[in-house]
């Protein structure tokens, strides 16, 4: 009777014990694992875009919007080197602040609409000038849209705004 009682102590033993053991790391690993998303979320990486897209992009909107001929197209391709070459220069000082890196990508784009001006016939001026208004535009609603969407009532009647 005393082996049977041995026995049956032995397996139930080596059941319990493993099993107890692996709840209990489980149960310490649980909460790291749900702090851990919180504290430490890996960042959303930025969407790397190769500058020879972007110049490839912008001829092609502007073949579009403007209806460049070939001679045009030419003389084109250098200003939007230059011009997409600047703003992923001053993308890439890390020394700048927030408003310098503002700063010199405004020059860069007055610099090149000022030379692609050059280029485009008056009636092509035109257009692109009435297409950026609509562009800024639709911009400009989009963004209004987001900060109305964020005053909206909640569930409960009450503005996301006014509870503080």
């Amino acid at each position: 009777m005393k082996l049977k009682t041995l026995i049956y102590t032995v397996i139930l033993s080596a059941i319990y014990i493993p099993w107890h053991a692996a709840f209990a790391q489980s149960a310490d690993a649980a909460p790291q694992q749900q702090t851990n998303p919180v504290q430490s979320a890996p960042a959303k990486p930025k969407r790397t875009v190769n500058p020879e897209s972007i110049k490839r992009a912008k001829l092609t909107r502007l073949k579009h919007d403007v209806s460049l001929t070939d001679e045009q197209t030419e003389k084109a391709k250098p200003l939007i080197d230059t011009y997409v070459n600047a703003v992923q220069a001053v993308k890439a000082d890390a020394t700048l602040d927030l408003r310098t890196k503002r700063q010199k990508f405004s020059e860069a784009r007055q610099r090149y609409d000022s030379d692609l001006n050059g280029v485009l016939s008056p009636d092509q001026q035109q257009k692109l000038a009435s297409l950026k208004e609509e562009r800024r535009t639709r911009l400009r609603k989009a963004r209004a849209g987001k900060s109305e969407s964020a005053d909206e009532p909640t569930a409960s009647g009450e503005s996301q705004t006014a509870v503080q």
